[in-house]
């Protein structure tokens, strides 16, 4: 139960384990707010800001203020559009995972605790970057005067380091994890994955035009609700047993994922990661995330001597890109070995790891 210690100048001041907060208004307006300080003296000079500057009241819920923040990013041109779509689907996770707090009561603790579960699952260069958008979120409400401090600064990071990517799925992991998919939905999830490498986003604004039966080939075309990342609309070729499992799944309109789910302004169509997490977790294969189904589709075509030009252009990357993180997994030319000298040893590559 808290404890509670009153101001003598400023009442509703009072602490919560070894924090200070303050309660202020009345009726059904009255707030309860972090002061995030253990030091009496900050948390009187942070009360009278309160009372100073109505602002700092942060009575908007989390939503409303990503909104503005959101809105604020694109008017200003640090957004575009499109990367407004990524970002803001990225901070809506994070205030949902925190149960969608008011931006002044989110605490240092609460964010590192978050971003240790995410380094868990997903790349560490990946929750990084979530991190520099968070810390940016923090520092338009502090301009806004609706916060007095970044919580998100004395987060610790994990290093990352620019070693190749190694763990992906096995062939027979991959089967494993489609074969054991309780619905056709999820199946199409991994399909779009496994077989076409389609980032998450894709997966979930993939409309069945994108889906050529007749020439088999599986597309990314920019829409009215989507824009291929760089503006790189792409074709791969449909394999074999994505074809079979599309016409037993069919197409569907507008979207070929949950296609009753309309595209609401600013925020993302559909997510299936809860279903997408949960189904991973009961068969034992927490760590496969939906990008590392992308990773497997490129490494697995690495491995069978694919050229890195076609898996790059495929994968809608870069040939560097492509090379940096795919190249170690070429099997190796005997040819190469007419360079020995008839007393050469013969040299043997190191193995990647899986």
């Amino acid at each position: 139960m808290a404890t509670k210690k009153t101001a003598k100048n400023i009442p509703g001041i009072y602490l919560r384990g070894k924090t200070y907060w303050f309660t202020h208004g009345s009726g059904k307006r009255r707030l309860q707010v972090s002061l995030d300080t253990t030091d009496y003296v900050v948390a009187v000079q942070r009360s009278q800001a309160i009372l100073d500057n109505p602002l700092l009241n942060a009575t908007d819920g989390f939503k409303a203020e990503l909104d503005k923040f959101a809105d604020n990013q694109v008017k200003f041109g640090i957004w575009t559009e499109n990367s407004r779509k990524t970002k803001y689907s990225v901070l809506f996770m994070f205030g949902e995972d925190l149960g969608l707090p008011q931006l002044l009561n989110i605490k240092t603790a609460q964010i590192q605790k978050w971003y240790d579960q995410q380094v868990k699952r997903i790349k560490v260069v990946t929750v990084n970057a979530y991190m520099t958008t968070i810390k940016s979120l923090f520092n338009w409400a502090i301009e806004e005067r609706k916060m007095f401090r970044n919580p998100a600064d004395d987060v610790k990071l994990n290093q990352t380091t620019g070693a190749v990517r190694e763990r992906f799925c096995t062939f027979e992991e991959r089967d494993e994890i489609i074969l054991k998919a309780p619905n056709l939905d999820l199946q199409f999830v991994l399909y779009c994955g496994f077989f076409a490498g389609y980032r998450k986003n894709e997966i979930i604004q993939s409309r069945p035009d994108w889906f050529d039966m007749s020439l088999k080939h599986v597309h990314v075309k920019t829409t009215e609700t989507f824009t291929a990342k760089d503006k790189e609309e792409r074709t791969i070729p449909m394999a074999d047993e994505f074809y079979k499992f599309l016409k037993k799944y069919g197409k569907h309109s507008p979207f070929m994922l949950e296609p009753d789910i309309p595209h609401g302004k600013g925020t993302c169509r559909y997510d299936f990661r809860r279903p997408f997490e949960k189904y991973m977790k009961e068969i034992g294969y927490e760590w496969v995330t939906p990008h590392l189904m992308r990773h497997t589709f490129a490494s697995l075509l690495a491995i069978k001597g694919v050229s890195l030009y076609k898996i790059a252009a495929w994968l809608g990357d870069t040939l560097a890109t492509t090379e940096k993180h795919y190249a170690h997994l070429l099997p190796t030319d005997p040819d190469i070995e007419h360079l020995n000298g008839a007393n050469s040893k013969k040299w043997k590559p190191k193995k990647g790891k899986n």
